[in-house]
């Protein structure tokens, strides 16, 4: 292995480590919409057995709510991923 294959890996792996908080939080943000849509249709229909528009409510609002959750993280993904290209241009640019 000469130095230029090392210093490719060496790089490749530093973009991997740069994107894995990223990766991480697409991850989590995945899991809470899939985990909050589920566990709001879960309540819905078990509070449904003792008023049908409140456990309606429920299912509604906790998919709402788990879709608003998901957007903002994701939000935070895409303007950390913005900083970081931007950071990186920069660094070439001087």
């Amino acid at each position: 292995m000469d130095a230029t294959e090392l210093n490719s890996k060496v790089e490749n792996l530093k973009k991997r480590g740069e994107n894995s908080a990223e990766t991480i939080l697409t991850i989590v943000s995945y899991i809470i919409l899939v985990l909050g849509c589920l566990i709001a249709v879960i309540a819905g229909i078990a509070f449904m057995t003792k008023t049908f528009f409140g456990g309606l409510l429920i299912i509604i609002g906790g998919g709402i709510y788990a879709f608003i959750v998901w957007a903002a993280l994701m939000l935070f993904v895409n303007i950390s991923t913005n900083v970081k290209e931007i950071k990186r241009l920069l660094q070439q640019k001087n």
